[in-house]
């Protein structure tokens, strides 16, 4: 499964009122795998691949996966996301194996954006 790439592509549909938004990643394999879940470090937010079920990624074929997220608490979030990184669960025929990746500085400067649109500067509670 280390033949697997997972980039991040953009953060879109970002919703206040629900704090919520989603999350599109790219994914490309040399072999078929499944990918079965994506989270993060953040206890206050949630994270589940949309629609939630596993999406599989055919070898040399590129597969959008999409991740909704909710922020369930803004006062334990940070002001200002620093290299955080995700935990995908992948599945192929032998095994099941969780990857950790930093999806990089755009990933942290769109989480930052999406923290201070959902909690603001004042709501962080």
């Amino acid at each position: 499964m280390h033949s697997t790439r997972i980039t991040f592509v953009r953060v879109f549909d970002i919703d206040a009122q629900k704090r919520s938004f989603r999350i599109e990643l790219r994914a490309v394999t040399k072999h078929l795998v499944l990918v079965r879940r994506v989270t993060q470090q953040y206890e206050a937010l949630t994270m589940e691949l949309s629609p939630p079920q596993a999406v599989t990624v055919r070898p040399g074929q590129a597969r959008r996966v999409r991740v909704t997220a909710r922020v369930t608490s803004c006062r334990d979030l940070p002001v200002r996301a620093r290299l955080p990184f995700l935990d995908v669960t992948l599945r192929n025929a032998r095994a099941s194996q969780d990857l950790s990746f930093i999806p990089g500085d755009r990933y942290a400067r769109a989480l930052t954006r999406v923290f201070r649109t959902v909690c603001g500067p004042v709501s962080r509670s």
